[in-house]
């Protein structure tokens, strides 16, 4: 039975994603190459922003204030501005291949890395912590034979 599958999987790719992870950096300090994704705003079927609440809950009365001239610090500007900070009010930008923003990918490399060679983190933490207090308790139980043996 395997004890650490994650451990043995990621010890099998180790020289490929070694090589990977040195290939990204590569093209970050030589070439200025960064990793970005292209967004959207969302949009519904007439083509307008779709604007949710904290809760992902689309809010039908909201009205995107750029859609309007509104002079800063006007009643209708306020209005808008409050009833936005209350509700956490936001129009959400989805992933899309021809979008119109990009924005750096924060993902950390070594997690696109581990994504890629599927490797899952969480397992592998999970791993981690059970090779430790393996280690610990292995420790305490030699502790306690010296202590034993020492008496005697």
């Amino acid at each position: 039975m395997v004890k650490y599958p994650e451990h043995d999987k990621l010890k099998a790719i180790q020289d490929q994603s070694q090589k990977c992870g040195e290939f990204f950096e590569w093209l970050q300090s030589e070439k200025c190459v960064t990793m970005e994704c292209s967004f959207e705003y969302e949009r519904d079927e007439d083509d307008e922003k779709v604007w949710r609440d904290r809760d992902g809950n689309v809010v039908e009365d909201y009205v995107d204030p750029k859609s309007y001239i509104f002079s800063v610090g006007s009643p209708k500007d306020e209005k808008y501005r409050k009833m936005r900070d209350e509700r956490g009010i936001h129009c959400r930008l989805i992933p899309t291949p021809g979008g119109n923003i990009t924005m750096p990918i924060r993902e950390p490399l070594t997690s696109l890395l581990a994504e890629f060679f599927e490797i899952d983190e969480t397992k592998l933490e999970e791993e981690k912590r059970a090779m430790l207090s393996s280690v610990r308790a292995h420790n305490h139980n030699e502790d306690v034979r010296r202590r034993n043996h020492a008496k005697g």
